[in-house]
């Protein structure tokens, strides 16, 4: 459990008028359209807005590994906050922190200000002292509102909170509650699904959770892992070989976990959960109290092979269990499918909400405690 002891929030800050506030945000998004974490963003840069603080954001896309690439600007999203905070909203394309620090300070008390990608600087990914330093130059105090990004031990998430007053913004915040929630105190019994990729980070969340949890919906990858295990022929399907030696260790006995009983497949290769499945874990979900659900039953871009994960999206939005659902996967399958509105929690977080139910140590988070 992470300890969130001494952390401060940002809905107790009071007369930051004037001030700038530097504000990591969930940025990591390719349509502006549709997106879960600009809109669960806008209610911290409001707060602040409101309280007529002058905002720097800050967040990365992609990966670029300190290189500048066009393919991984964040200029694709000033239509988003030009419509929904500010059409006055000014992006930097430079990390010029004399530049940019003058120009915010002259700015008028509710302006806001979009920092190009992050990582395009090598600093941040190496949570480098000197450019956790600059960074925190521009700003009078610092706001954590990027749980996405959280189990990252980067600069503009960990070491910046040495050099600012730093606070948890309104969105982390919540996820935290959420998480704790099901973590400490869940309604029982506890179902855990978990499918997609990342097999190796999601048997974790098994481990951590198995005394927690009823039973574990088990599909994707690490379904097909655990079958490869057992020491069935899963043909040409994906497997996880990183996960595959524990497996076979120590892993085996464990009863709670239910695999599905059929597949859909093409060219021996397992692209989803069959009907049989589909029937059987829609039963363990109708009989739960509480679901957390991490990752897609299958090959889901593909309309031939979602239907696993559309049957379960919708029985546990006819269920009354408790729910909460993260990944970017499948978390966009609820907001296409219009259920957003049938589940109590989407989580902006995928690895973020993995590492956090498996109890491994979330950098941004526990800089904020100590902070």
């Amino acid at each position: 459990m992470i300890s969130t002891y001494g952390m401060k929030y940002l809905k107790n800050l009071r007369n930051f008028e004037g001030k700038i506030a530097l504000v990591r945000s969930s940025l990591n998004v390719e349509d502006i359209k549709n997106s879960l974490r600009l809109e669960k963003s806008l209610d911290t840069l409001n707060f602040l807005k409101k309280g007529g603080a002058k905002i720097i954001i800050i967040g990365h896309r992609g990966r670029p590994h300190g290189h500048v690439s066009k393919d991984f600007t964040l200029l694709h999203l000033m239509p988003f906050f030009k419509k929904n905070l500010t059409r006055s909203i000014h992006f930097f394309d430079h990390f010029n922190p004399r530049a940019i620090r003058a120009k915010v300070k002259k700015s008028k008390n509710g302006s806001v200000f979009l920092l190009e990608n992050i990582r395009f600087n090598i600093g941040e990914e190496k949570n480098d002292k000197t450019f956790a330093h600059q960074l925190a130059g521009l700003g009078d105090f610092y706001v954590n509102d990027d749980f996405s990004t959280s189990h990252r031990e980067h600069a503009s998430i960990a070491a910046i909170t040495k050099h600012l007053p730093g606070f948890a913004g309104l969105a982390l915040e919540k996820e935290i509650e959420e998480l704790d929630g099901v973590m400490k105190r869940p309604k029982k019994p506890l179902v855990v699904i978990l499918a997609g990729g990342k097999a190796f980070d999601k048997f974790s969340v098994v481990e951590h959770l198995y005394d927690k949890a009823g039973k574990f919906l088990i599909g994707g990858v690490i379904a097909n892992t655990i079958l490869v295990a057992k020491g069935e022929d899963v043909a040409n399907s994906v497997v996880d070989h990183k996960l595959l030696p524990s497996l076979k260790e120590k892993h085996l006995r464990m009863r709670k976990l239910i695999l599905p009983s059929d597949f859909i497949k093409e060219k021996n290769k397992i692209l989803d959960i069959g009907p049989k499945s589909q029937g059987e874990f829609a039963r363990h979900i109708k009989g739960a109290g509480t679901v957390i659900w991490a990752g897609p039953m299958g090959f889901f871009e593909n309309p031939l092979y979602r239907g696993g994960s559309e049957a379960v999206a919708k029985a546990i939005a006819k269920s009354n269990a408790y729910s909460i659902i993260g990944g970017g996967e499948t978390s966009s399958l609820i907001v296409d499918m219009k259920l957003e509105n049938k589940v109590n929690f989407l989580s902006t977080g995928g690895g973020a909400m993995l590492a956090y139910l498996a109890g491994k140590p979330m950098p941004g988070i526990t800089a904020l405690e100590k902070r």
